[in-house]
């Protein structure tokens, strides 16, 4: 079992090209500037990492799509964090981090999804990871659009605080990029 889910893991990584690699590490760093426990920075991390493992269930005509997806096509990626569930079901994952891969696109003002829970309703890891995520998504490619600079992807994690995104959460994620850019440019050469 071990050995087939390393494959697994190896394979999405592989097919999202390093985002989750990334969204893993931005969240195990901002676990740790928390000084949230171990368990909780284990769990965060590796829900971190099969965040979107739900992303399989969608066809690649819709997430490679270089145009706005429709409503239906946009109802089948907001079922991705319910499909991550079936998807690791065999794995009888720990529903500590099940639930943190089911929560992380809540937002803070309840209009997110799959549920539309909102504020403290939202696990601090699940926060932790839409931040994460969020970064990841506006500093990558993606093929209906180039990748957002630093500087852009930090204004837009500024305008949602407090809406989208817990403010607390944003606040140490921007700390994070100041104290510690070497790693962020690490994967991000455009600070634009």
């Amino acid at each position: 079992m071990i050995k087939y889910y390393d494959n697994f893991i190896k394979m999405l990584d592989e097919k999202f090209e390093g985002h989750f690699e990334r969204v893993s590490f931005y969240s195990y760093l901002t676990s740790v500037e928390l000084s949230l426990t171990s368990r909780e920075i284990k769990e965060i991390t590796l829900a971190s990492y099969l965040h979107d493992v739900g992303k399989l269930a969608i066809g690649d005509e819709i997430l490679n799509k270089p145009t706005s997806l429709s409503e239906e096509e946009w109802a089948w990626v907001m079922k991705h964090p319910l499909a991550s569930l079936i998807i690791l079901s065999p794995f009888e994952v720990e529903s500590e981090i099940t639930n943190l891969i089911l929560s992380h696109h809540e937002r803070i003002d309840g209009n997110g999804y799959p549920r539309g829970i909102l504020g403290d309703d939202i696990p601090l890891g699940a926060k932790i990871i839409a931040v994460a995520d969020a970064y990841d998504s506006m500093t990558s490619y993606r093929p209906y659009r180039a990748p957002m600079g630093i500087k852009k992807a930090i204004m837009e994690l500024e305008r949602c605080s407090g809406e989208q995104f817990d403010p607390m959460i944003v606040e140490v994620f921007l700390k994070l990029i100041e104290k510690r850019s070497d790693l962020f440019l690490k994967y991000h050469s455009n600070f634009s």
